[in-house]
């Protein structure tokens, strides 16, 4: 866990979260982690690449209003569901229904198609949803021809009791005993305002009082009224029964709806995922199952998202694994080695878990079980550790635990303590860590660690190369020579006092410069060496080509001397 904070791995899942529309979509983008087993890592990336192409297409579904439905379809405890549930339920259902089963280019998007020709559609309980209910969630005369002759009888009968009480206020009104000319309700029946003083004079039942008037239910609406609260009942057990085969329709489907709905989160994850592929430009690497790194035109996401232009993030090219197993980069303070170290990392990690990642077509990135990583200041006060020896329990962990699966990460390894002891520290550690195979990216300013590189055949040295003229980095990175600190340029260049540079330059004196040197031009010299050896590969195969022609050619006048002769 320490491992993804270091390398932020948390904030790309968090990217990929708010590119969820569903909370079903971002429960699994939380739980995001780095898998071992190649197959599985390929299905989840082929899929991701499909809904890539697919969004490009301008295809894309809404997955905003579905939710987990296990409490509702396995736990429910009621004979009925309510509105809110149907349509919660509904939501999923429509969203299912929704989803197209059928494309013209079949082949290009099988593993989707695969995925949601899964999907049982329902058309039958969403047409009964909207027969039953309205936008608002009335329940519709639609719902049933009971309910409907039902509600025809109420109107009728509401009818006649207003008319009825209409004309009973008229009679009233001549003989001054009514309070207002309206009709209320008052406990759910129809009743009319008189005044006080009128109630011994009509003859009816009292149903409250408001300031000096009376609600009365004459006598001439009792038995109407006793009929209307009779079809309210009817129609709240229509009602019931409409609700409860209903819900029994659903919880034959049960099944079906929790299947599509586990569907609907995926696709809705993959979408995001495939989202947030597009916005960063990511492509798909091949997955090796033996542990390697091959990154073309590699960039960091979160740089990226940062910039919100992809090409103000410089990109650089590595591989581990093929002629060395471990990196050891080197250069000017703030010229980038963190970030290339921290690239290196995150996007192992999201390959692993089945993401695209930010890389040219033809990167590789192979199967690490373990993948630990030492970076930057990250000093406890609980437990009382300080820099040093925080750096020292992780780097601890990774010499014990690694092996040629592991790779690891080591941001100024052996700092934070006396520079001597800290290099001879560091070597040794390097010694090991080249014992167990273990691939990693270390980043130094030691100058006996770039030698050692240049003397290890399984280590390679790497720059994060410096403007000379500008006195400032360049943040791009260069394979195969060392590169210089330039600690006193940098700080030339951040305003720092002439006199102490000056005076700084005097103490460095040539020691280092020399080490420096005398490193570029080993560096160089191999790189020739290579170049030789290169051309002498071709040119001795290009001779053996040549060879093989004449034995050819010499072979052919063979056969056709002997011919003539045959013939003479």
């Amino acid at each position: 866990m320490d491992t993804f904070y270091q390398l932020e791995f948390d904030k790309i899942k968090n990217q990929i979260s708010s590119e969820c529309q569903s909370e079903l979509g971002r429960a699994i983008a939380v739980k995001l982690h780095p898998l071992k087993n190649k197959n599985t890592i390929e299905k989840k990336l082929n899929l991701t690449k499909e809904l890539q192409d697919l969004l490009v297409e301008k295809k894309s579904y809404n997955f905003g209003n579905i939710s987990k439905l296990d409490e509702l379809l396995i736990n429910f405890k009621h004979d009925t569901y309510n509105f809110a549930e149907f349509r919660q339920i509904c939501f999923n259902v429509i969203a299912s229904n929704n989803i197209e089963q059928n494309f013209d280019d079949a082949e290009k998007f099988s593993d989707y198609l695969k995925l949601i020709r899964q999907i049982i559609q329902l058309p039958e309980l969403t047409v009964r949803f909207s027969e039953i209910f309205s936008a608002e969630g009335e329940v519709k005369d639609s719902a049933s021809k009971q309910l409907l002759t039902i509600r025809r009888r109420k109107v009728r009968l509401r009818k006649n009791i207003i008319s009825e009480l209409n004309s009973k206020i008229q009679n009233l009104k001549s003989r001054k005993f009514v309070y207002d000319e309206i009709v209320t309700q008052r406990n759910g029946r129809y009743v009319i305002p008189i005044k006080e003083g009128a109630v011994h004079f009509v003859k009816g039942i009292t149903h409250g009082h408001s300031k000096s008037s009376v609600f009365l239910e004459p006598a001439e609406v009792v038995a109407g009224n006793n009929e209307l609260d009779l079809l309210l009942n009817e129609e709240k057990r229509e009602i019931f029964r409409i609700f409860k085969v209903f819900s029994d329709e659903i919880k034959y489907r049960k099944d079906d709806i929790l299947l599509n709905t586990k569907i609907l989160q995926k696709l809705d994850y993959y979408f995001a995922v495939a989202r947030f592929a597009n916005n960063l430009r990511c492509t798909i690497p091949e997955i090796l199952q033996k542990p390697h790194l091959k990154l073309i035109e590699a960039r960091h996401p979160l740089l990226i998202l940062a910039f919100k232009n992809w090409e103000k993030v410089i990109p650089f090219d590595l591989e581990l694994g093929k002629n060395f197993r471990l990196l050891i980069i080197s250069g000017p303070n703030t010229g980038g080695k963190t970030i290339t170290l921290k690239t290196v990392g995150l996007l192992t990690l999201m390959a692993l878990s089945g993401l695209p990642i930010p890389v040219k077509e033809g990167s590789e990135v192979g199967i690490f079980e373990q993948v630990f990583a030492d970076i930057g200041d990250h000093q406890s006060i609980e437990n009382a550790l300080s820099t040093f020896s925080s750096h020292i329990k992780k780097i601890k962990e990774m010499v014990q635990n690694g092996d040629e699966k592991t790779l690891v990460l080591i941001d100024e390894i052996g700092a934070a303590t006396d520079p001597e002891q800290g290099s001879a520290l560091a070597q040794s550690i390097l010694e090991r860590i080249a014992q167990n195979s273990i691939m990693g990216v270390i980043t130094t300013h030691y100058t006996a660690l770039k030698l050692f590189a240049e003397n290890d055949e399984n280590c390679v040295n790497a720059a994060m190369q410096f403007d000379h003229q500008k006195h400032l980095p360049t943040y791009k990175f260069n394979l195969g020579l060392p590169g210089n600190s330039f600690a006193i340029e940098v700080a030339s260049q951040l305003g720092m006092d002439v006199e102490l540079i000056n005076r700084a330059r005097k103490l460095a004196g040539r020691q280092s410069i020399e080490l420096t040197e005398i490193l570029r031009k080993m560096s160089e010299e191999k790189k020739e060496l290579a170049r030789q050896n290169y051309q002498f590969k071709l040119k001795s195969a290009l001779l053996k080509q040549k060879i093989k022609d004449y034995e050819n050619k010499i072979k052919f006048q063979e056969n056709e001397t002997k011919e003539i002769k045959k013939k003479s």
